[in-house]
């Protein structure tokens, strides 16, 4: 009796191990593809994508970007005359490229941005170009703190002017009749008032000047603010009501969608945007039963950024209209009876 028992065991034992062997590897494989997939997927959040664009000659535009990536970017660019690029390259990330884009006289906005091949995307880059037969000039409109941006400029003067860039750095002279290419970085983040002006030669005698407010955002990726959430606040069973969210961005990136939470067992709703920083969304909610749930609510931005959470109570009571209006009255007179009503209902 005694062997028998101990070839069973003997035999399970093997299978046990023969098991074991077999699984063991297959487990060590998908861990290390598991922690090989997450460095890929992590990479594009940690590496700042940002496009620095300049021109020497107001049809010749060159782009790169800060830093090196270590890998191919692609770039998009909105030209502001109705043209586009979206999304061109591979380019190596230690690439200047060079683009020929014609204007006629005017003044136009143009964007930039850039992603590597894992979908880490930069947020836009906004110039400036203003273009007549006395005055060209490339600016940035918005930018990152302490990058160092590229202006160029040509204005058609017979004495020399100043740029003031409405910063501690002041104002510097340039000579008149050539193109001058100055580099200014800004910090800290927020407006700034640039400032281009002709020297007066008499108090009073000058041509008028250039004033322009220069956006600097702060150049690591901020998170969205606690959303605000308006609506009723005192419902009623089984009628449908407007509730707005409404969340700004540090960084002026759009909000991709909200995340909410009615506290009434319905799970989270998603709400798809995107949606301007500072742009209420709307949704239509039916609540179900009587109580005190408290609406929660969640920003995420365009770069994945999720904010902190902002949150509002509403009282839910029976449907006023199915209660006797005697008692209606009565529950009005006396909030407390109401909320033992609702209770013992």
């Amino acid at each position: 009796m005694s062997n028998g028992l101990f070839r069973k065991g003997l035999v399970l034992g093997v299978i046990v191990l023969f098991v074991g062997i077999a699984v063991i590897p297959s487990t060590g494989s998908n861990i290390a593809v598991d922690e090989s997939s997450k460095s890929i997927t992590k990479a594009p959040k940690d590496i700042p994508l940002l496009p620095i664009m300049w021109t020497e000659d107001f049809s010749t535009f060159n782009i790169k970007i800060l830093g090196n990536t270590g890998g191919d970017v692609y770039y998009s660019i909105i030209w502001g005359d109705g043209t586009s690029e979206d999304w061109f390259g591979p380019f190596d990330s230690n690439e200047t490229i060079s683009l020929s884009h014609l204007y006629d006289e005017g003044n136009y906005t143009i964007n930039v941005c850039v992603k590597n091949p894992y979908g880490g995307v930069s947020n836009w880059t906004t110039y400036g170009l203003i273009l007549s037969s006395d005055l060209k000039f490339f600016y940035l409109s918005i930018g990152y703190a302490g990058v160092p941006y590229i202006f160029t400029i040509y204005w058609k003067v017979c004495k020399s002017y100043y740029i003031s860039w409405g910063d501690v750095s002041g104002s510097g002279w340039i000579e008149p009749c050539e193109i001058a290419i100055i580099t200014h970085p800004w910090s800290p983040a927020g407006e700034y008032i640039l400032s281009l002006n002709e020297k007066e030669d008499i108090p009073g005698n000058k041509r008028d000047g250039i004033t322009l407010i220069i956006t600097i955002l702060p150049l690591e990726n901020s998170p969205p603010t606690a959303p605000t959430i308006t609506g009723e606040i005192d419902g009623d069973v089984g009628t449908e009501y407007e509730y707005d969210f409404m969340s700004t961005d540090p960084d002026l990136d759009d909000i991709a969608e909200y995340i909410v939470n009615w506290c009434d067992g319905t799970g989270d709703e998603i709400i798809t945007g995107p949606f301007a920083s500072g742009e209420p969304a709307s949704v239509i909610h039916k609540w179900t039963e009587v109580g005190h749930p408290t609406i929660t609510a969640r920003a995420k931005d365009v770069n994945g950024l999720v904010g902190p959470e902002g949150a509002m109570m509403v009282p839910i009571t029976r449907n006023r209209q199915m209660i006797n209006p005697l008692l209606l009255r009565l529950l009005e007179r006396f909030p407390l009876l109401e909320r033992l009503f609702n209770f013992i209902l």
